[in-house]
């Protein structure tokens, strides 16, 4: 575990490594992955958004089209998917307790820098970089 002081807020949070996140922590990340796989819509949304050079740079008009492709249940399904990714890994941190509630009440930029700090695939939390994995459940978006 490792305590960070956050630029943000001037908070800090203590983060655990990926193989201190208990079981009853990442099962719902990886529910939320599984969800977002087999969402016919995300996973066109990845393809559309990806190519044989990786990801490009995408304007604001693109990023609204792909949000409105996904619809309300898949963008759901993402900030799901980033408050448990952060969930997972924070065991403690200055704003009181760890929770949903504390969190989504967290200022706008404090949120963020949780967020980035918690994108760590190694602890369970979603990588959309283009993969040619085969046995990647959305078709490798670089094929």
């Amino acid at each position: 575990m490792k305590r960070v002081n956050l630029t943000a807020g001037g908070g800090w949070a203590d983060l655990r490594e990926p193989n201190e996140i208990p079981e009853r922590l990442r099962r719902p990340v990886r529910k939320l992955q599984m969800l977002m796989a087999g969402n016919p819509a995300f996973s066109t949304v990845v393809e559309q958004a990806t190519g044989a050079d990786g990801v490009p740079d995408v304007d604001e008009a693109q990023a609204a089209q792909m949000a409105a492709a996904m619809g309300e249940s898949g963008i759901d399904l993402v900030f799901q998917l980033q408050d448990r990714s952060i969930l997972q890994r924070v065991a403690g941190w200055s704003f009181g307790d760890v929770t949903l509630d504390v969190l989504q009440d967290l200022a706008g930029d404090v949120y963020d820098e949780l967020s980035e700090l918690c994108k760590d695939p190694a602890a369970g939390s979603v990588d959309l970089r283009p993969s040619m994995d085969e046995t990647s459940p959305i078709v490798p978006s670089t094929a």
